[in-house]
Parts: structure tokens; sequence; C-alpha cells
């Protein structure tokens, strides 16, 4: 037990305590005038920056009344926007001008060559396959025309192979199989409705080989291949279809610009993220149906994109399947003004063209 103990003035009669108190009381007031001032200049200074922001806010709507293009600038129209639409200056021209629009340009892209993640294994217990969805135990049921079966999985014993013989076995038919070829899990029973899952189902099983979206029918497949990745994973963890050598660490080159890639700290995603925060004028997306990378070029045009340099040290872009897939090389916009190039079609190799008209940028916008 613990509390306090106060000694009163033994022999003299003071309270000793009191006086204590009162003298540490002197002693705090420095501190507390400092304190109090602090909190005041805290407040001026807080103050002084709000006054800050809003003067430069009206130093530039100052500035902008004081340019010629904030009175003279030309207002523009469009006969269909969905087509085209301008933007004019000061100086342009108070005309009309027909455009026709035959095509836009558009951007370079390429994506792996297949998919990337490995077939899985279909003999292994579902909790050591890799899949993207971890695997739980529990109940799944199928519905064949109106009778539903119910099935027990057990995520760490049970492999695709089991779970394939105990509906075979459960509906008496061989309608579940596991497609080699494609890595998806089937169901086929021509003539019969089958669907997949009920609301008591309690094992995930379904999702696990992309089934639970599928709509009832005669034959249903996996919407995707039972080996595709989990973008969040380690790359050290991720079993990538490649039959090159394993992932290395290093890096590796896109449009001249240098990613890193660690495969022990390192995710699909976190690589992505480097390649579109980078200077190699690239955007990079996984897609999670075809389990296959894509990058696109930010600038449309007909301009490759640069994968790979001599000097990489990762085999990153081998390992992904896109340094030597083919590229859809971007095209250049296309369109015709009358009274300009002799009617001739112009080229333009981003939709936002300037120069063909004088101080009038044009916005292409769709063919017509």
């Amino acid at each position: 037990m613990s509390g306090t103990i106060q000694i009163g003035g033994l022999a003299s009669g003071l309270d000793t305590q009191n006086i204590i108190d009162e003298l540490m009381k002197v002693e705090r007031q420095p501190l507390e005038r400092l304190e109090k001032q602090k909190t005041e200049y805290t407040l001026r200074k807080e103050a002084l920056e709000e006054i800050n922001t809003s003067l430069l806010s009206l130093y530039d709507k100052v500035t902008k009344l004081t340019l010629e293009s904030t009175f003279l600038g030309k207002l523009t129209s469009s006969s269909d926007e969905n087509i085209v639409t301008a933007r004019a200056g000061a100086e342009a021209l108070i005309a009309s001008y027909n455009i026709t629009v035959n095509r836009l340009a558009t951007t370079t892209s390429v994506r792996s060559e297949a998919a990337i993640g490995k077939e899985i294994d279909e003999t292994l217990p579902l909790d050591d396959v890799g899949f993207r969805i971890d695997p739980t135990s529990g109940t799944i049921s199928i519905t064949v025309d109106n009778t539903t079966y119910e099935i027990f999985v057990n995520a760490s014993s049970d492999s695709v192979d089991d779970v394939v013989d105990a509906i075979n076995t459960a509906v008496g038919v061989s309608i579940a199989s596991y497609d080699s070829v494609n890595d998806t899990f089937v169901l086929d029973y021509s003539g019969h409705t089958i669907q997949v899952g009920a609301q008591g189902d309690t094992s995930n099983f379904w999702s696990v080989v992309y089934l639970d979206s599928v709509n009832p029918g005669e034959r249903l497949e996996s919407t995707t291949h039972l080996g595709a990745i989990d973008p969040n994973d380690y790359l050290k963890d991720v079993n990538f279809s490649s039959s090159s050598a394993p992932l290395t660490d290093g890096y590796f080159t896109i449009n001249g610009v240098t990613i890193e890639v660690s495969k022990d700290t390192d995710t699909l995603n976190s690589i992505m993220s480097k390649i579109n925060n980078s200077e190699a004028n690239v955007f990079a997306y996984y897609d999670t149906v075809e389990d296959k990378i894509v990058l696109k070029s930010k600038e449309e045009g007909p301009t490759a994109i640069s994968l790979g340099s001599s000097t990489d040290t990762s085999n990153f872009l081998d390992i992904i399947g896109v340094k030597d897939a083919a590229q859809d090389i971007g095209e250049a916009a296309e369109f015709v003004i009358e009274g300009f190039n002799d009617g001739n079609p112009i080229t333009s190799t981003t939709n936002t063209v300037e120069g063909v008209i004088p101080n009038v940028t044009i916005n292409l916008k769709d063919i017509g």
C-alpha cells in the first residue's frame, strides 16, 4: 500500500509542507509566464502564416488582372464537344473552322506473353499450393438441378484432386475435374444446371478456385488460372511461371530509367509503384484475370517502350514476360482542317494539338 506521509513542525508548531508548497508556487511562476508567452507567440505565428497565404492568393489574382489575356481572351465553341474542343489565346483570329477527326492518338502498351504465375500442383494439400486466396476448412455446397450436395474440405490435408473426387462421389457422376492445360477447376454436366455455393457454406473453396462469381449453367470453369499470383506477396514467395533462371536482385531499365528490385523486400505492387512514380513515363498495372503485367506509355504516339539494358543486373523483365513481348505501338492522331495543309490530313503525336491554327489549342476527343 502506498500513501503520503506529512510531518508538521515538531516543536515549533510550523506547517513545513504548506511552506514548501508556497515556495514551489513562487518558483514555478517564471516557467508559467514563459509557457504563456510561448502559447501567445505560437498563435501569432499561425495568424501571420494565414495572413501570408491570403496575401499570396490576392497577389496571384491581382497579377492576372495585369495580363492582357485576362481581358482579350477569345471564347470558343464546338458543334460537337464529344468530337473536338478548342481553347483560343488573346491573339487568335476570330474565325470558324471545320475539323474532321479521322483517328485519335493512342499509347503504346505491352503485356506479359503468358500468365506470370506457375500452374498449381493439384496433388498438394490446399494450404501448400500457394493460391492467391488462403483456403479455409469447412463445408461447400454444389447444386445439380434441384439437388444440393454438401462436401467437407480440409485445407490442411485435402488436395484439389481430393476435392474433385469428393464432389464426384457425392453427386454420383464425374462432373468435377482439374484442367491441367488451362490450370482451371471445371464442373461440367451436359443437359443439367450446376450452381456452386450456399449461404451456409463455411469454406471459401469456391472463391479459391475462382468459381464463386460464375453463373449457374452446364459448364462452370475458373475465371482465371489457379496459379495466379498475389501481387501483395514478397517476390521471393511468388511461384513465377518463367522457365528462365530464378528472379535476381538488382535493377532493370525502362526507357533508360533504372528501377531497383529486391525479392526479399519488394512485392509486385511495390515494383509497379516504383515504375509509376519514376521518370520512365510508363504506367504499370496487374491484370488480375489474365495474371499478366501491363505497361502503357503515359504519352500518346508511335513510340516503342524501351525495355532492358545491357547493364541490367536483375532479370525481372524476363521473369514477368514483357522484355521480348510484342508491343502494341501507339498511333498518331490524324485530322483534317478545311483551309489548312491543302485539305490533306494532318498528323499529331498527341490529341492536344498546338501550332496548326495560330494561338489555338485543339483537343481531339473522338472520331468524327
